[in-house]
């Protein structure tokens, strides 16, 4: 039944819902809300963010492309019964913003793989976990709001932590 908690976390990293550290909700910097803040056009391009919670960590890269659509890939380490399990992901989705309101829709999301103490994942249920994992990740939708953004850095706070971002490339 590992297998079951390992792709349940890779879902909550697909959404970016991994607890704060500390439980604090709250990150470096705020901003005013308006109509649009141009928040929009300074999101467009590649990120790489992390999340870490006492359960673990995301490392997630996640591209925004003009248009509403975004792709990413999502790594996730944590310990589980003294064993490190690590999990990674894909997934798509589409975009918006709203006043400081980032509203993120799962279009596509495949588990790529997972180990166990560096070790491939062995188990004969996994596969249909993972199609059943996907199926649900499908059509998640969640709302972030945007603490900072600007040329190089990216704070925002999801339903479960902050979650902070630089710049690619």
């Amino acid at each position: 039944m590992r297998i079951v908690l390992v792709l349940s976390i890779a879902a909550l990293a697909g959404c970016g819902q991994i607890p704060a550290e500390d439980g604090d909700n709250s990150s470096e910097g705020e901003v005013e809300e308006t109509a649009d803040a141009g928040y929009e056009d300074d999101l467009i391009g590649g990120w790489s963010c992390t999340q870490k919670s006492e359960e673990g960590a995301a490392e997630i890269e996640i591209d925004y492309a003009s248009g509403g659509r975004s792709s990413a890939q999502i790594e996730l380490t944590f310990e589980e019964e003294g064993d490190t399990v690590e999990v990674l992901a894909t997934g798509s989705g589409t975009w918006e913003v709203e006043g400081d309101k980032l509203t993120e829709e799962i279009t596509k999301f495949t588990i790529i793989g997972a180990t166990v103490d560096d070790k491939p994942v062995d188990d004969d249920d996994a596969e249909a976990y993972a199609d059943r994992l996907e199926e649900a990740m499908v059509g998640q939708v969640s709302t972030s709001t945007i603490k900072s953004l600007d040329q190089d850095s990216l704070f925002v706070d999801s339903s479960d932590g902050p979650v902070s971002c630089d710049r690619k490339g």
